[in-house]
């Protein structure tokens, strides 16, 4: 394309972190695709990430919470990649019909109900509309947290997720070979992984201060609602924002878990 002067509206690739379990492999890859296509002038080229999970290999499992807490960090990490565009894929319970298996990456249970997988996908998609407001307090460890003002609501998004133990011990190599089932075939597939992050430790963060500041509503009762990827929801409380524009709540952040609060004025 380069060669013959052709134009290259998008790149696209997919990638998902059996081998890793580390929800920063999309920014590492995405800048190791970025930096490719500069360099072959595709500067205006939009980076396409065609659908990302956290798990894809047919053997793979891990616990619906963990799932989805993973989900809720990397749909929070995408926002500060270089990444263009980015689908997820499986919104549904995951069943294929045309492989005949199970995908781990399903949300929802085999019924069709929710459960923290779907919760924490939609949580994700209402806290990232709007305006996105400055955050801190996150880590490149899993918790991660993002924040936004949707007209007259104010949003924060946390999510604290534990990579597992087997994530943590160091390599033999970094290559990741599987087979995906195919009828009676077993087809074979690898990739070269990521370098493996000392980083994605859990910091072992159980709870949170939450401080919101410059909120327009000073000296007025706010409507303060929690959700959380489990399935509960706080009824909406009333919380007074101070004089200067702040208030406090605390939260209990249990391991894969994942939590919005809504902030509306009453």
């Amino acid at each position: 394309m380069r060669t013959n002067d052709l134009p290259l509206d998008f790149f696209s690739f997919l990638w998902f972190t059996d081998g890793s379990r580390d929800p920063l492999d999309y920014r590492y890859v995405s800048e190791q695709l970025r930096a490719l296509l500069d360099r072959y002038g595709f500067t205006d080229t939009d980076l396409t990430l065609s659908y990302w999970n956290y798990l894809a290999v047919p053997s793979s499992t891990a616990p619906a919470a963990e799932k989805g807490a993973f989900q809720a960090a990397t749909a929070i990490y995408l926002q500060d990649t270089v990444i263009d565009h980015a689908f997820f894929f499986r919104a549904d319970t995951g069943l294929d019909p045309h492989y005949g298996f199970v995908d781990p990456g399903g949300v929802g249970a085999a019924d069709g109900s929710p459960d923290e997988r779907s919760r924490a996908l939609a949580m994700a998609g209402r806290a990232l509309m709007g305006r996105r407001l400055a955050v801190t307090g996150g880590d490149e460890s899993g918790l991660a947290c993002a924040a936004s003002r949707d007209g007259e609501t104010v949003r924060l998004l946390v999510a604290n997720y534990v990579a597992p133990d087997t994530a943590l011990t160091e390599r033999a190599e970094d290559r990741f070979t599987f087979r995906i089932p195919i009828g009676e075939q077993r087809i074979e597939l690898g990739l070269t992984l990521p370098p493996q992050r000392r980083d994605l430790a859990s910091a072992g963060v159980r709870s949170a201060r939450i401080e919101m500041t410059n909120l327009p509503w000073t000296g007025r009762a706010v409507a303060v609602t929690c959700t959380s990827s489990a399935g509960a929801v706080d009824a909406p409380r009333d919380v007074i924002v101070s004089d200067g524009g702040a208030l406090q709540l605390d939260l209990e952040l249990a391991p894969h878990s994942v939590f919005l609060v809504e902030v509306q004025e009453r």
